[in-house]
């Protein structure tokens, strides 16, 4: 359905400016150390687990996401522990949204599951304890079963029979039981209670890359609820040469006239290398790259005037699986001013005359848009108009991207970098093909038409069973049984 002249073309056409790093980024270490940037975890919108975490079930049990009780949400302000609500069941904590993450305790026992955070810098602490914090609700309900979650952390991403480090909250244990009872003790009753971890500042915590692991122990108690993630990261700056694109994903799927939000391509971006995830405290001091476009086309489009009518990218962080929802984990504000922290839409949404051969995506003034670390994704999507031809195909192939340039946006000309796909894959397999409608016939019983009356009856039904055996409907004879 479509050919790969357009990589070719780039390559000649495309125009890509040098960007020099070291102006932005050379800095003393006194104006850039120790710049704390606050990220939340969101458990709200439609993605679970959060972007960029992971879960792993045991046998039965698993880490999932599930509603509030609205009816019995806490009535108290925030509370760290050895304090309680005045709540009585795992409604969502104060300030932490309306969705809650559970540990499905009453499954079986003894079963292992995990919930496994994404990598958090600390390399830039410069003596100031990164810190990790949660909220859990504890009860005094199944007192026979000893229910728990355990914390450790890990210095590369934790797989199956990774070794663990264990980190101790603020009552000198990394254990958190559900029983109220338990060690530490809820000495104000069932509640949520906040756990505190303090990060050492020194190696191996102090790198670009750590990992939290939370372990769910059941015990066929009641379930565990937990709520309100905080990290507290000590990033150092992001590099734009450490920045890579690639398109990783085509939707073959069809679709329909007048579809809303079809996704067409997946592409990843990864920060490696030596960077960290940046700050965005103090304007050109230790940021992170700031994206200022992405360029795609139509090849493989049928008809793009009379098919597409808008085009937009979404942006769902460390998820890898299209979504409009995405909520970002960095505050609402910001050091720098037109700054935009992650958002569910990256650039503006093209329409009519826009939507060309090649589509540009670029943010406007004043709200520019910082790449978040490790490994994050944004979906090439269309709108079709609801005269979209039936049987067309839908399309599109990756350009690149330009990242880079000063704390302005959009950024000057000759400040940014263009980079291209990595591993030269600008186009993949497969379209997203539009539904032919078709008619569905209406029929009604009989033939009688005017002023017939005749109709078509059934006369007889022979049945036929395995080899030509015929079955005798009136006679239950076991002989003629299959």
């Amino acid at each position: 359905m479509k050919n790969n002249y357009m990589i070719s073309y780039l390559k000649k056409g495309m125009k890509c400016f040098a960007i020099l790093l070291l102006t932005l980024f050379s800095l003393s270490t006194m104006d850039v150390r120790a710049q704390v940037v606050t990220q939340t975890e969101s458990v709200e919108g439609n993605f679970f687990p959060m972007p960029g975490w992971r879960t792993r079930k045991g046998t039965v049990a698993e880490f999932s996401r599930v509603a509030a009780a609205s009816t019995m949400s806490p009535t108290v302000p925030a509370l760290a522990n050895g304090t309680a609500s005045t709540g009585g069941a795992a409604a969502a904590v104060t300030g932490g949204g309306t969705n809650l993450i559970m540990l499905n305790s009453f499954v079986s026992a003894p079963d292992t599951a995990f919930l496994i955070s994404k990598p958090f810098d600390f390399s830039n602490n410069a003596g100031v304890n990164p810190t990790l914090s949660f909220w859990v609700y504890r009860d005094a309900g199944a007192a026979s079963a000893n229910d728990l979650l355990e914390v450790f952390w890990s210095g590369v991403s934790p797989g199956p029979g990774a070794t663990l480090t264990a980190i101790n909250h603020q009552s000198g244990s990394n254990v958190i039981p559900r029983l109220t009872s338990a060690t530490p003790t809820a000495i104000n009753g069932a509640g949520w209670y906040e756990y505190r971890f303090t990060i050492p500042t020194t190696a191996p915590y102090n790198t670009r890359r750590n990992y939290f692991v939370i372990r769910g122990i059941t015990a066929l108690g009641n379930n565990m609820y937990i709520d309100k993630f905080t990290v507290n990261t000590y990033p150092n700056a992001m590099l734009a040469t450490d920045v890579q694109f690639d398109l990783v994903q085509q939707n073959a799927a069809t679709s329909a006239a007048g579809a809303t939000d079809q996704w067409i391509l997946g592409v990843r971006c990864v920060v490696g290398g030596n960077s960290g995830c940046g700050a965005l405290t103090v304007a050109g001091t230790n940021n992170p790259v700031k994206l200022d476009s992405l360029l795609f086309n139509t090849n493989g489009c049928s008809n793009i005037a009379t098919d597409i009518l808008n085009a937009k990218v979404y942006y769902t962080g460390g998820y890898d699986q299209f979504n409009a929802t995405y909520v970002s984990p960095f505050p609402a504000t910001t050091g720098i001013a037109g700054a935009s922290y992650p958002k569910p839409v990256y650039g503006t949404t093209l329409t009519g005359g826009a939507i060309a051969t090649n589509l540009d995506f670029q943010n406007t003034t004043g709200n520019c848009f910082y790449l978040e670390y490790d490994t994050t994704y944004f979906w090439l999507v269309f709108d079709l108009k609801t005269t979209a031809g039936g049987g067309n195909f839908i399309d599109g192939d990756f350009r690149g991207a330009v990242v880079g340039g000063p704390t302005t946006c959009p950024s000057p000309v000759g400040s940014l970098a263009c980079i291209t796909a990595t591993t030269s894959v600008f186009t993949l397999a497969g379209a997203c093909q539009i539904d032919i409608p078709y008619c569905v016939p209406t029929y009604s019983l009989g033939t009688s038409w005017s002023n017939y009356t005749n109709n078509d009856y059934l006369h007889q039904v022979n049945l036929l069973g395995y080899g030509g055996t015929a079955i005798n409907a009136s006679v239950n004879d076991v002989n003629l049984q299959l």
